[in-house]
């Protein structure tokens, strides 16, 4: 499910960092319009012509009384999605292949969806947690058959599909899984959809690497560490000195590419997105939007929520919390995202394990953005450190800007004991330390901590 081979770590550490390619302007007020060979979990909205505007004054929203309440449950949903990719797949081949998949069904050309009631009539697409506890506990012999690994390590997905089930439950509202994009992950990046009545959020999810599933593309992606020259979104043209920006190839093309969906024509994997979470917001405007993802996935959610900041028609900040994200781009990159932080458009937050050398990649000509969560694993004595919180302030003192280069650097992040799958672990361990810190959006206020 993770990355597990340190060759391929190497040789992504190793990666060229240069900068080239012709400007690729980032895109706003995209049109949506229908979409076929897709592979939906939900269809809440009808499709077709232009979103309409948002009001972007934020509509009544509470945010969560403590970082760990967030950090929780995006830490659940960005490892969740790696199993879900797993179900899919496996309902996907033994609906092709005439089988029974209890509890999802398959179209002739591979879309699945939830299975209609006896009585034909049709049911929502959207998956509750309960529901997927039920297909995984009534498909075992299937999911064995298609992902012999499956149940190896259904421990933190199950613990993590009955806390958000309990979550429902106890407040009479749904969470609900509305959107999963897998189909053409042999070429594309793969991503999830959700609908959180309870903490009123609608949570887009990037699957990170998956060496079982879509290896070749997602590391063809990890390692083209070449910089896309991009040019300088409109909502940021006079606020900050650069007028590109530097963003990772790989990621950079893997989000902006054409999808390969037939009749899509020039439509981007960007587009397809925002065609998926528009409809949600339009229809529940007191929903804040999420981002999250891990790896990979962590470093989309980056890039992803950066461009969703300048989209007009959504709710103001976008949040993003990720885990074990690696730098993205360059410091004209870092100097815009803190442009939309200060303006109240974007927060962000990157949980990083102690040892994870995935986040110290690529180093030359990168930088990391927003918040930074490192969290520790428990000594061998049994001693547990405090998890530590650091921003890159722009006036950082040269004393705190090496201590923290180094702490991110790769000769401090050798990854020995293989730090990268276990971030909810961590997370749980040092919870009531996170409890002491204010939520994402509070912590922006605290100008000791950001500098301004």
């Amino acid at each position: 499910m993770y990355i597990r081979s340190p060759i391929l770590l190497s040789l992504a550490l190793l990666a060229p960092v240069v900068q080239s390619l012709p400007v690729q302007m980032i895109k706003t007020g995209a049109v949506v319009k229908d979409r076929k060979d897709r592979t939906p979990c939900a269809l809440t909205m009808p499709r077709g012509g232009k979103v309409n505007l948002l009001n972007t004054a934020v509509k009544e929203f509470k945010y969560p009384a403590n970082l760990y309440d967030e950090m929780k449950d995006m830490a659940a949903l960005a490892f969740i999605i790696y199993k879900i990719g797993y179900i899919m797949d496996a309902a996907r081949k033994a609906g092709l292949a005439g089988e029974e998949f209890v509890g999802l069904d398959v179209t002739p050309d591979g879309k699945v969806t939830k299975t209609f009631d006896p009585d034909g009539r049709a049911l929502t697409k959207s998956l509750t947690p309960k529901e997927l506890i039920d297909i995984v506990n009534n498909n075992k012999d299937i999911l064995l058959k298609h992902h012999e690994g499956f149940f190896t390590d259904t421990k933190m997905l199950m613990s993590a599909l009955e806390d958000l089930a309990r979550q429902a439950d106890e407040s009479g509202k749904s969470i609900t899984l509305e959107e999963f994009d897998d189909k053409f992950q042999s070429d594309e990046l793969v991503y999830g959809v959700t609908k959180d009545d309870v903490n009123k959020r609608i949570t887009l999810i990037f699957r990170g690497t998956d060496n079982a599933m879509a290896g070749k593309s997602n590391w063809l992606t990890n390692l083209n560490a070449l910089k896309s020259k991009v040019a300088m979104p409109k909502c940021l043209e006079g606020k900050v000195d650069a007028k590109h920006l530097g963003i990772h190839k790989g990621f950079h093309e893997y989000i902006v590419g054409k999808t390969k969906a037939e009749g899509d024509g020039d439509k981007t994997k960007y587009d397809q997105i925002l065609e998926d979470i528009m409809p949600l917001l339009e229809a529940n405007p007191s929903h804040k939007l999420y981002v999250t993802g891990h790896s990979l996935g962590a470093a989309l959610s980056t890039v992803v929520s950066f461009k969703l900041s300048c989209e007009e028609s959504i709710q103001k900040p976008v949040m993003c919390i990720n885990f074990a994200s690696p730098r993205v781009g360059d410091a004209a990159f870092l100097e815009a995202v803190t442009a939309q932080e200060k303006a109240g458009r974007l927060r962000m937050l990157r949980s990083v394990n102690e040892n994870d050398t995935v986040a110290a990649a690529p180093s030359a000509g990168f930088k990391h953005v927003g918040f930074q969560m490192r969290q520790y694993k428990k000594g061998r004595w049994g001693g547990q450190k405090k998890p530590e919180l650091y921003y890159p302030k722009e006036d950082v003192g040269w004393g705190a800007w090496t201590k923290q280069a180094w702490a991110n650097s790769h000769l401090t992040m050798i990854n020995i004991g293989y730090d990268h799958g276990d971030y909810r672990e961590r997370i749980d361990a040092v919870k009531e330390d996170i409890e002491k810190y204010d939520n994402l959006n509070k912590l922006y206020e605290d100008s000791e901590l950001t500098g301004y």
